[in-house]
């Protein structure tokens, strides 16, 4: 695994247990709002540095151990991580969009991490590999989540892992980032 995979995945991990750490321990409305700015900030940085090439060159050398060649002249995969966790938390109750948001956090890590390392059957530029290893780490989750006080059913939380790990595998038009914690807290809001 290259610097670069492992210090985006830390990233990733790091900035989704922050999330969920302050949806269940710090009051609602601030952290919605600070998770708000946090997300407005970022767009700001990430607009900044698309339209500015000077400043692009800058952003790209100082955040080298985060940020994909593919993300050098787009927008990179944070403000559609920050903004689907805080979609998912505004729209469902707390352990909901906490689920969507670990199934993020963790799902699509070990989709990478699988994917990159023992992916053979691949479909686009996804494996199934790396699919089922969302899945299982998605459906580990749920049975942490299934503990928490007012959870939804465990057979909802595998039905959302099961939404999260299919829209993570498709090829659609809007980043993962966004839609796995959306989809997937809106499958086990339906389903509870």
């Amino acid at each position: 695994m290259t610097n670069l995979h492992l210090f985006r995945k830390l990233w990733h991990v790091g900035g989704g247990i922050l999330i969920v750490s302050t949806l269940a321990f710090l009051p609602r409305v601030e952290t919605l709002t600070a998770m708000a700015l946090l997300f407005a900030a970022d767009l700001a940085v990430e607009i900044v540095r698309l339209r500015n090439p000077a400043v692009n060159a800058r952003f790209v050398r100082f955040a080298a151990s985060l940020i994909r060649s593919s993300e050098h002249g787009k927008i990179s995969g944070t403000p559609p991580f920050l903004a689907g966790c805080l979609a998912a938390a505004v729209l469902f109750p707390l352990p909901v969009a906490i689920a969507g948001i670990l199934f993020l956090t963790f799902g699509d890590v070990a989709a990478t991490t699988v994917g990159e390392r023992f992916g053979r059957t691949r479909i686009g530029g996804k494996s199934l590999e790396g699919t089922g290893a969302f899945l299982a780490a998605s459906a580990l989750v749920s049975l942490g989540v299934v503990l928490f006080p007012h959870a939804p059913p465990l057979g909802a939380l595998i039905a959302g892992a099961g939404a999260a790990a299919a829209v993570e595998f498709l090829p659609l038009p809007v980043n993962d980032n966004f839609t796995i914690p959306v989809v997937s807290a809106a499958v086990i809001h339906l389903l509870s």
